[in-house]
């Protein structure tokens, strides 16, 4: 156990304890007690006052799967600013796996439901964790199947406007798509970050993606990526989230995620390459952070809309009892 802060610690949080747990580069704080207040939150993900985290998970198990490691858990998301995040983010579901696995209480289909009425199935896979479930819509339909882009994004690095394709994974996806690996390590993604052109893109993050050459090997299609989360200052600084520090600086990512963004890398890939029909059995996407694997659903390739289930390291790396 880890005592930090004790002089600093909020009275109401005195005697809490908490799960440190990365979904890629990505730090969630867990419990199973209360969900906390919006103060509360601010604190515990504060790195300067508190721990430090893009968010505070609260878990609790539903119904008769009480003491078994299957069945459902209930999970509620509060983000850095205080605020509820209605939708758990498939990141977020990766952490809670992570968690429940340590805990002995995974199972082969345990399901997290969140929202209302929505839920993920996670599980192990290959010594990572696997999320079902991770829903997507273009957010454009009929724009993109008739122009296979919705807009435009300029960036540092990269020398004329580059097309998009923007779908919801949780939140809003511009996928930008580069001419080689080379153009994707000269991008530069500090400052104000890239420029979409429109109020509603401005809105999105943004996943420049490079496709390998072959795109597909042994059913396989594979990518690599760097993103940018227009909420999220700190990884837009960094260029990737891998590089996010904690001391002195509040985290503030409370939308998008890694997974949300190879599936929406992956799916953009496929409309574009596939011509209507499914070019791979799964996706391997490289990125800064980690190795994403996602699996689209059959038929994905001529829809506007679908499921995915994505695959992808998480670990709890700390357990913290505050005094």
């Amino acid at each position: 156990m880890v005592d930090p802060l004790s002089n600093d610690v909020p009275v109401s949080l005195a005697g809490a304890s908490f799960a440190r747990v990365t979904a890629g580069a990505v730090p969630f704080l867990i419990s199973t007690a209360a969900t906390v207040s919006e103060a509360e939150a601010q604190w515990l993900c504060d790195g300067s006052a508190g721990l430090g985290a893009a968010g505070v998970i609260t878990v609790s198990q539903q119904g008769d799967s009480v003491g078994a490691n299957t069945g459902a858990w209930h999970c509620v998301l509060t983000g850095a600013s205080g605020a509820p995040v209605p939708e758990l983010e498939p990141d977020a579901a990766l952490a809670v796996a992570a968690y429940l696995d340590e805990a002995g209480q995974l199972g082969a289909g345990t399901r997290l439901e969140f929202g209302s009425g929505e839920e993920y199935v996670v599980s192990r896979s290959r010594g990572n964790y696997k999320v079902a479930g991770v829903r997507w819509s273009f957010a454009f339909p009929q724009q993109a199947q008739a122009e296979a882009s919705d807009g435009t994004v300029q960036a540092e690095g990269v020398p004329v406007a580059r097309p998009c394709l923007t779908m919801t994974v949780g939140a809003p996806v511009s996928v930008v798509a580069l001419a080689d690996v080379s153009e994707l390590d000269r991008l530069r993604l500090d400052g104000r970050g890239p420029q979409l052109d429109s109020e509603v893109l401005e809105r999105s993050s943004t996943n420049f993606v490079v496709p390998h050459d072959p795109l597909v090997d042994r059913g396989i299609a594979a990518v690599s990526m760097r993103f940018y989360h227009a909420h999220d200052a700190l990884a837009g600084n960094s260029g990737d989230t891998a590089s996010i520090s904690m001391a002195g600086r509040r985290l503030s990512r409370e939308y998008g995620s890694s997974v949300a963004a190879a599936v929406a890398g992956s799916v953009a890939f496929q409309y574009w390459a596939g011509s209507g029909r499914d070019i791979a059995e799964g996706w391997a996407v490289n990125q800064p952070s980690a190795l994403v694997g996602v699996r689209l659903e059959p038929g994905s390739a001529s829809n506007a809309s679908g499921t995915a289930q994505a695959t992808g390291p998480a670990r709890v790396i700390a357990k913290i009892q505050l005094r």
